[in-house]
């Protein structure tokens, strides 16, 4: 009777928590063409596109809180190409528009590096 109610809960959770089993499968690694595309979108005249290469580059950079690792694999130096987004970047932080901004600073908050990015503002140390 436990051994049926168990796994009635097991499949159902699996059921209604597709996330649960996909948080097992690893993510395809970031490739040349992304990364290039994102940069292309993030020089766009529309802000909205822009945007959304801003939550795009932000998604591919996100790192696995839990166990501290990156979610895709870097191949090569296209960190190294990513990294030339950091001054458009910049630039979307002072559009008035906030999804925009948003995405903008989610992005810049996931590239690893102890720098400051001139004309933001520093968080107060505790």
């Amino acid at each position: 009777m436990q051994r049926t109610i168990f796994c009635i809960l097991v499949l159902g959770a699996g059921w209604c928590c597709p996330g649960l089993a996909l948080a097992q499968e690893s993510l395809p690694p970031v490739e040349k063409w992304q990364i290039k595309g994102i940069l292309a979108a993030l020089e766009d005249g529309y802000p909205e596109v822009q945007g959304m290469a801003a939550r795009k580059l932000k998604e591919l950079l996100w790192d696995d809180e839990v166990e501290k690792r990156p979610l895709r694999k870097w191949n090569g130096n296209l960190d190294q190409l990513a990294e030339k987004a950091k001054d458009a970047l910049l630039k979307l932080l002072k559009l008035r528009q906030f999804d925009v901004q948003r995405n903008a600073a989610a992005a810049l908050g996931r590239f690893k590096s102890d720098e400051s990015y001139p004309g933001t503002a520093q968080a107060p140390q505790p």
